[in-house]
């Protein structure tokens, strides 16, 4: 298997596609594009590589760039040339972290949306049960990718950023150990102070979930720790536990609510509270 991953810039013009290294904008003597690398041709000159299966993260704006339109038809460096033919059976899936045309976010001090979201699906929501093991798959990668990124964006961002799989195949990526572990979100309503609401309602008390009698995760925590804990994330607490069946308890000043969870990949939200 080999893997490559990008994050930085990129700029696109139609379908020319190119990656910005960190030295473009050096501009030798007659190379004002220099440091451009065309991604599109370097996909092919990875064709005759040993490695048949082949998996590419671009973490990288796909916005139109007039640097392209002026470039009478140079994308840049293509890095690799192919020898010869394409290897046999060679599979070649590339993640991009938004559509062709858009940009892509950052955030201060923080790994991006979707290299965020990319290492989340890695823990287990991007797993699949083939034949008695779990698996994270092609496929279900990028349907995990996608979610998180959705659950990830921040309201305030100006535009959606939806990732896009390209030369799509379906094999596994990597073999989990045991059972997924998957987010369970647990939504809290009630009187937010301060708005937005960086802490639980002030009628809150406690949240727990238990299967078959065992407490798995709480908050706040108990004496002596046990379990996982939750995390408050401005509108819900947040926790990441294996797949399974569990029993969600709440308490607020008006009592105790308690529900059931089938906790499934690649994540699950339990409304009600």
């Amino acid at each position: 298997l080999l893997i490559f991953y990008f994050c930085g810039h990129g700029i696109s013009a139609g379908t020319d596609y190119a990656l910005v290294a960190r030295d473009y904008g050096a501009n030798p003597p007659g190379k004002p594009f220099h440091g451009l690398i065309d991604f599109t041709e370097f996909l092919v000159g990875m064709s005759d590589c040993k490695s048949v299966q082949q998996v590419y993260f671009v973490d990288a704006c796909r916005s139109t760039s007039e640097a392209l339109i002026t470039a009478r038809n140079y994308k840049g460096d293509e890095l690799v040339q192919a020898a010869g033919d394409a290897t046999k059976g060679l599979q070649q899936c590339v993640y991009y972290s938004t559509l062709g045309g858009q940009p892509a976010h950052a955030r201060p001090n923080e790994p991006s949306l979707f290299t965020d979201a990319l290492v989340k699906s890695f823990r287990g929501p991007g797993a699949a049960n083939s034949n008695g093991s779990w698996r994270i798959n092609t496929i279900r990668l990028i349907e995990a990718i996608a979610h998180f990124m959705d659950a990830l964006l921040d309201p305030s961002t100006p535009s959606v950023q939806v990732p896009q799989s390209g030369g799509q195949t379906r094999y596994d990526l990597h073999h989990l150990s045991g059972n997924p572990k998957v987010p369970i979100n647990v939504p809290i309503g009630g009187h937010h102070v301060p708005t937005p609401p960086t802490s639980p309602p002030i009628n809150f008390q406690s949240l727990s979930v238990n299967a078959a009698g065992t407490l798995m995760a709480c908050y706040p925590p108990p004496a002596p720790a046990q379990g996982e804990l939750f995390e408050w994330e401005k509108r819900h607490f947040v926790s990441w536990l294996d797949t399974g069946s569990y029993e969600v308890e709440v308490k607020t000043a008006a009592g105790t609510k308690t529900l059931t969870c089938d906790l499934m990949t690649p994540g699950q939200t339990v409304i009600g509270f």
